[in-house]
């Protein structure tokens, strides 16, 4: 009479498989993240107050200079896009901004998107 064994190899294909899935997650994912995210550039968020606009595609927040890239997009208090120039001043505002690679030596940070803050009455 044989001795069942059935269950212990379908017990160690399911080892093999979850420890080939592991490999493979281990290999192909970082792999897989990098592709996605070359290219892109880190944006860091930041909020303060918006007190000046120089004609040089500059801004003063919070008495720190930020470039300016020149397709930022501007959202006023109630969500609609409008130029830079049209913005009350001075304004709380939220903005993300990054540190281009192709930027001047100064590595100053350039801002990519603002929004005006939301005022509670």
């Amino acid at each position: 009479m044989k001795a069942d064994t059935s269950r212990y190899y379908k017990k160690y294909n399911k080892t093999i498989g979850a420890i080939v899935w592991l490999i493979c997650e281990l290999i192909l994912l970082p792999c897989i993240a990098s592709a996605t995210t070359n290219g892109e550039l880190y944006r860091y968020q930041g909020s303060g107050r918006l007190t000046d606009i120089e004609g040089n595609n500059t801004v003063i927040i919070d008495e720190k200079g930020y470039n300016v890239d020149p397709s930022v997009l501007i959202v006023n208090a109630i969500g609609r896009p409008v130029a830079l120039d049209t913005v009350p001043l001075p304004v709380i505002v939220n903005f993300d901004y990054s540190y281009m690679p192709n930027g001047p030596q100064t590595m100053r940070p350039v801002i990519v998107y603002i929004e005006e803050a939301k005022q509670n009455k």
